[in-house]
């Protein structure tokens, strides 16, 4: 009888030594997954992009330096890089800047006037649901950041508040 139940705790122990260690293997796949995924700039026209201030064609990632930042409007982080962008405007003609959220249209309506984003040609403010916005970029606090040059490989990838000097860089 004491053997069988010693027997028995050992199965049960390799059973959970088994249990957590697929877990732990599945997380992993998954973010290295992510990270992959990442690594190229998103096919935009397989998602659904609100632009609440402006039409712009989808097809505008080929061939340029694109930054994607991934902000909300009520995150002062997010504010400052907003207002950088748009007060050095010059500085990113040679590339596109998608401002993505998952935020209501009124408020981002209201933030892309507030710093005179929707006055320059070469910035889309966009709405994503938060679904479209983890599949595509996986897990993310704002503001995030990424750079994807003309190949479409990303450059660089930021996460928090980042200096205009910094993003300059890699553009």
């Amino acid at each position: 009888m004491k053997t069988g139940l010693k027997y028995s705790v050992v199965i049960g122990v390799l059973l959970l030594i088994g249990y957590f260690l697929s877990r732990t293997v599945s997380a992993v796949s998954s973010t290295n997954e992510l990270k992959a995924k990442r690594q190229t700039v998103p096919d935009f026209s397989q998602l659904a992009i609100q632009m609440p201030s402006k039409t712009v064609p989808k097809t505008r990632l080929k061939g340029r330096t694109n930054v994607i930042i991934l902000f909300n409007p009520d995150c002062e982080h997010c504010q400052y890089e907003a207002a950088e962008i748009s007060k050095n405007g010059d500085a990113f003609k040679k590339a596109d800047v998608w401002m993505l959220t998952t935020e209501k249209p009124a408020r981002v309506r209201a933030f892309t006037k507030q710093f005179g984003l929707d006055t320059l040609a070469n910035v889309c403010v966009g709405i994503l649901t938060p679904d479209e916005l983890y599949k595509t970029f996986g897990p993310t606090a704002v503001p995030h950041l990424l750079i994807y040059g003309p190949d479409g490989n990303l450059r660089k990838e930021y996460k928090g508040e980042t200096k205009l000097e910094a993003i300059l860089k890699y553009l």
